[in-house]
């Protein structure tokens, strides 16, 4: 397994609360909120609308990935960009920190997902910037 993938299942593991590599469900929450804390707030807002949209997709039994298209759709409609790029930034800076994974289909078609259980999706959700 490549070390990437190692990383990412420590942070599954860790987030629905089995040991992994010694850290828990608190140090994968306290991961996650300490790199929200640390964003800029439209990063923190295009986040949320992820989690929405992936919570709404679960609680339906469908797939977990959310379209591109999709997601800009719905940042679009809540003023969090205005622009293409200004979205492809923020997905660029969440899944360089691991927040959001990009699926490996072709770049016209990519889809993202929040990698983790749908309880910390909720605590995304109600994250709000102090």
């Amino acid at each position: 397994m490549t070390p990437k993938l190692l990383e990412r299942d420590s942070r599954i593991a860790a987030a629905s609360g089995r040991q992994a590599g010694g850290s828990g469900a608190g140090a994968a929450r306290k991961s996650i909120f300490n790199v929200l804390a640390s964003l800029a707030p439209r990063h923190t807002e295009a986040l949320q609308q992820l989690s929405s949209s992936q919570a709404g997709r679960m609680s339906k039994k469908q797939d977990e990935w959310v379209s591109y298209k999709a997601l800009w759709k719905q940042c679009q409609r809540k003023c969090i960009v205005s622009q293409d790029s200004q979205l492809r930034s923020f997905l660029v800076e969440l899944t360089d920190h691991g927040v959001v994974e990009q699926s490996d289909e072709d770049e016209s078609m990519f889809s993202y997902k929040i990698p983790y259980p749908a309880r910390v999706l909720k605590q995304i959700l109600d994250f709000e910037l102090s």
